[in-house]
């Protein structure tokens, strides 16, 4: 079994991970899926420690600052056959008591690939919001003008030119905007779901 000790600041970085892990058939203890309600969890967490065979430490300074992932550390060096590997996430050092294992940064690229996926989820969000709002105040604006003023009296444009030229523009922009986003997101599925399955298997080895 695979044990997953991390910081939950972290959790955005760490969670496709487990994902690559679950995925390649391996059995993940992940506090956040593998604890259920009532259970004493120090008790939970400290055995599947024990029986683990593999303690991945995602390191950071939030780690650092984690309570539970230092116990969680020390509960692993008095376990024998557990063989600990720090996923390092930034350039905090490991503490003295585990400074002589050889940590990994080659996530480093995966976890940027993941902040940059979220960036790119946010502005489309927001460009969602505004196009929406929009095409709101668009037709708000023609149907009080075509209630209570006179045809064409109040436009700024006419109607025949929006409905040609500025409606079809807009489609066309968030068109393009929607292709250019599923192609990163696809590209990015495929880097996640192919260049990193080596380093998995580098972990589990």
């Amino acid at each position: 079994m695979v044990f997953i000790s991390y910081s939950r600041d972290d959790i955005e970085l760490v969670e496709p991970l487990v994902v690559l892990l679950k995925t390649s058939g391996q059995d993940v203890f992940y506090d956040k899926e593998s604890i259920a309600f009532g259970d004493k969890w120090k008790k939970v967490i400290s055995t599947a420690i024990q029986n683990s065979n593999r303690f991945l430490l995602f390191w950071s300074k939030s780690t650092i600052l984690s309570v539970y992932a230092n116990q969680e550390i020390e509960i692993a060096l008095t376990c024998d056959k557990l063989k600990i590997i720090p996923i390092l996430l930034d350039k905090s050092p490991l503490p003295p008591i585990i400074s002589d294992l050889s940590g990994t940064d080659e996530l480093k690229s995966l976890f940027k690939n993941i902040l940059f996926r979220k960036r790119i989820n946010n502005y489309i969000t927001k460009l969602t919001y505004l196009v929406t709002g929009g095409f709101l105040v668009f037709y708000l604006y023609s149907f009080l003008s075509k209630q209570f003023f006179s045809k064409g009296e109040y436009f700024f444009w006419d109607e025949e030119e929006v409905d040609d030229s500025i409606i079809t523009s807009i489609f066309e922009y968030v068109t393009v905007g929607i292709i250019i986003f599923l192609t990163i997101y696809l590209w990015n599925k495929i880097v996640l779901s192919r260049k990193y399955k080596h380093i998995v298997k580098q972990f589990l080895s």
